[in-house]
């Protein structure tokens, strides 16, 4: 069997200039970190909001908090379309929204996979506490 490498990050909250920038960072250091793993799986909250957003509500919030608009990280340039150009797969996608915990309104929490990986399940856990975010349940599967 071989080794399966699991990494976690949290990417900027404000910019999604800045969240590609690290995006880019990442996707290179998690190159040099493979070494001899089958597969790896990048967790964490990525701050990276897609299509499965309920951008009208998103729109509201930023105005009310007087923060630049919600952008789309999955578009060319984007933190997510950073990692999916550069062979990384969201397992989590489908798992449903993760933030806010009560009423979530986007998903900015993901499990990305890289390699030799099949998505069995992806779900939030509605029942957790303990965080302002819904916890991210992917069972993946890794060939021998």
């Amino acid at each position: 069997m071989g080794t399966i490498r699991v990494c976690c990050t949290h990417l900027d909250h404000i910019s999604e200039n800045e969240r590609a920038i690290q995006a880019g960072g990442l996707v290179r250091q998690l190159h040099d970190l493979r070494g001899d793993a089958r597969a790896m799986l990048l967790v964490g909250d990525l701050n990276a909001l897609n299509d499965e957003a309920k951008w009208d509500r998103l729109d509201a919030i930023h105005e009310e908090h007087g923060w630049a608009p919600p952008e789309d990280s999955s578009v060319p340039g984007g933190a997510l379309h950073t990692f999916l150009e550069n062979g990384w797969v969201d397992a989590s996608r489908g798992a449903g929204l993760s933030s806010p915990a009560k009423d979530p309104v986007r998903r900015v929490d993901y499990v990305l996979a890289h390699g030799p990986v099949t998505v069995k399940r992806a779900r939030t856990d509605a029942s957790a506490d303990g965080s302002d975010h819904l916890p991210v349940v992917v069972e993946v599967e890794v060939p021998a």
